[in-house]
């Protein structure tokens, strides 16, 4: 469930719909738009502005905690700086997309820093693609994958090119993808902790 404010719905048939103003990180702005035409933003901190907005809050908090065995956050500490017993360090290369929808940012940045994995990341910057060529799609979720795009091509051949050269290597190296401008390696600090969706 996508952060951001929403309305209940006009009819019985529509899915529940609902505002639980959740801030994003390190006081970054979330503007959302209401169903009556309104926006605002939401930053922390924050109080309680909105009726109901703290119990969906902890229902969340709970379902996220009851999930933490299955999420990828909670195992990511281990891969690299703190192995398990016995086990050794894992090589890493992590390629992420800038205004991913499917996996949003924020969620990439927080797998990114419990495993303080920044330095192994590798930055698609799909919003200077998009700017370039507004043919792409907007969603870059499968850019590693999409050479059927003639758009997208170029950038996907990259990122597997640096793929294939990492575990040509055993983990040894990390190349820069081509085309360069649209990469950063490693991943320019801080971390992108905005949606960064294109609009």
């Amino acid at each position: 469930m996508p952060p951001g404010s929403r309305a209940w719905p006009a009819s019985p048939s529509a899915p529940p719909q609902f505002n639980e103003h959740f801030p994003l990180r390190d006081g970054i702005p979330l503007p959302v738009r209401l169903a009556d035409g309104t926006s605002h933003d939401i930053q922390s901190p924050i109080s309680n502005p909105v009726a109901g907005a703290i119990a969906i809050q902890e229902v969340v908090e709970h379902t996220q905690w009851v999930s933490r065995s299955g999420d990828p956050v909670a195992y990511t500490p281990y891969l690299r700086k703190h192995p398990l017993a016995g086990m050794p360090g894992k090589a890493v290369l992590y390629q992420f997309a800038w205004g991913d929808e499917t996996a949003p940012n924020p969620n990439t940045t927080a797998l990114l820093r419990a495993g303080d994995l920044a330095d192994r990341a590798t930055l698609y910057r799909h919003d200077l693609a998009f700017a370039e060529n507004p043919a792409l799609p907007k969603g870059p979720h499968s850019f590693i994958v999409s050479i059927d795009i003639a758009a997208f091509r170029a950038i996907a051949l990259g990122a597997q090119e640096q793929i294939a050269t990492f575990f040509a290597s055993d983990g040894e190296v990390i190349i820069y993808p081509e085309p360069r401008r649209f990469f950063e390696v490693p991943i320019v600090l801080p971390l992108p902790e905005n949606l960064n969706f294109i609009p």
